[in-house]
């Protein structure tokens, strides 16, 4: 197994929500903690407070911000802000050679 590397300062934290969304004020202690460690979050405020049902938006759109996170070089870590059983619709439509070229840490709630 390939650990990913620690995170440092500059590091980039992406948040995203596989599953039921998150209004992104709610999230404001991490996005502080972030900074106070030099990390960079990033995320797209509609990707995580997007609604279709009870999912943060349809799965084709949270499939593609998430595998647009795990295929990116400069994110360190991948938060998973929010849990929810929708992610289960979205694992296995995952491609995970980015992630294996750029491993990276994969956080948060029971989905992740």
């Amino acid at each position: 197994m390939h650990w990913p590397d620690p995170l440092r300062k500059s590091s980039q934290i992406a948040l995203v929500a596989p599953s039921r969304p998150v209004r992104v004020e709610d999230l404001q202690p991490f996005l502080d903690f972030c900074r106070q460690q030099g990390w960079e979050a990033v995320y797209e405020s509609e990707a995580l407070s997007g609604e279709d049902g009870f999912f943060a938006g349809q799965d084709k759109d949270r499939i593609k911000i998430l595998q647009q996170f795990l295929d990116d070089e400069r994110v360190g870590a991948i938060w998973v802000v929010r849990g929810g059983h929708g992610v289960s619709r979205v694992w296995p439509e995952l491609d995970w050679k980015g992630f294996r070229r750029y491993p990276k840490w994969i956080i948060g709630f029971s989905d992740a």
